[in-house]
């Protein structure tokens, strides 16, 4: 997706708010762009998942060790 149109769900959000500021009634509409980009995000996040955190010898996932094992 190009950066363009996820600026533009944000931009939409922000006019409605300056509007609902302003005392104009804009409801929920505005908000529906940058919400299911919320959404899409958490989505494509879990789908993706994380890199998994590898150790130094490359043995495969594990936790950084905290003793350093230089006495």
């Amino acid at each position: 997706m190009r950066r363009g149109k996820r600026s533009a769900g944000y931009a939409v959000l922000l006019a409605g708010t300056i509007a609902e500021i302003l005392g104009y009634s804009a409801g929920l509409v505005p908000s529906i762009p940058g919400g299911l980009f919320e959404i899409a995000l958490g989505i494509l996040l879990l789908v993706k998942r994380f890199p998994a955190v590898r150790t130094p010898d490359g043995d495969g996932p594990g936790r950084p060790s905290v003793a350093s094992g230089n006495g």
